[in-house]
């Protein structure tokens, strides 16, 4: 399946690091963002790539059998608010999650993070703070036993009409892509419309959990369909891992 330029350049320049030396880097950090971030305005500034030239990113490396979970990070992995996560301060966990990571790691699951960060292009924060707030769930994750591959993020304002912006599927159509994987049976886990929107759209498997606005998302949505719904990532976890043992 086609993915959009702008959801595979933009890559070049936003973060989608590993934690603490586990696992692979898909690109270099970014030291600086520039003052307005968008998804059109970084394919402007890369080179379009020519048939057959290879990208420069280094591609998570490929298995005929994939154990993969794709999770949002607000509302899923840490405490979501009103008024963003701006600092590493903000950046506080839901109980349960890191220890439900940590187990889906050890039972052979691959986590991936696809989540929006729009309050870069609001100028709430830059790419070096996100970075720092990530530091800070990749350590508190390696003390669980615990990590991510990598982490998406889509840095644009809901009007800007980008392609990976979800409920657009971009970021999970660029996870496939550089994993050459089909989403089909892929767990996507998020506690919002827009991520359950975002996996169909994928052809991922949305799953909701009552975490974050998970429970609003439920009220204001009685008739999602086939989606999966749970208290927390904890309890995904156990389903999973029970799944799959």
């Amino acid at each position: 399946m086609p993915v959009s330029v702008a959801a595979v350049d933009k890559a070049r320049i936003l973060q989608a690091i590993a934690a603490h030396g586990h696992g692979p880097r898909l690109g270099k950090p970014v030291e600086a963002a520039p003052r307005e971030v968008s998804c059109q305005r970084v394919a402007r500034k890369v080179p379009p790539q020519r048939p057959g030239e290879k990208s420069g990113l280094t591609e998570l490396p490929v298995k005929k059998s994939m154990k993969l979970v794709i999770l949002d990070r607000d509302g899923v992995i840490n405490e979501d608010s009103t008024e963003f996560i701006k600092a590493p301060e903000d950046w506080v966990p839901i109980p349960g999650s890191l220890d439900a990571i940590a187990r889906l790691n050890r039972a052979g699951f691959r986590v991936v993070v696809a989540t929006n960060q729009s309050g870069i292009r609001r100028r709430l924060l830059d790419i070096g703070t996100l970075n720092r707030i990530h530091e800070v769930m990749h350590r508190q994750l390696a003390g669980v036993g615990g990590h991510v591959e990598a982490i998406f993020i889509c840095p644009c304002h809901p009007k800007d009409d980008c392609s990976c912006f979800k409920p657009n599927p971009g970021m999970l159509l660029d996870i496939a892509a550089r994993l050459r994987v089909s989403l089909e049976s892929v767990p996507y886990i998020g506690d919002k419309l827009s991520d359950v929107e975002a996996a169909r759209a994928a052809g991922a498997r949305p799953i909701l959990v009552k975490t974050g606005v998970g429970e609003k998302t439920l009220e204001e949505n009685p008739d999602l369909g086939a989606v999966g719904v749970f208290e927390n990532l904890a309890e995904v976890a156990d389903s999973l891992i029970a799944d799959h043992a």
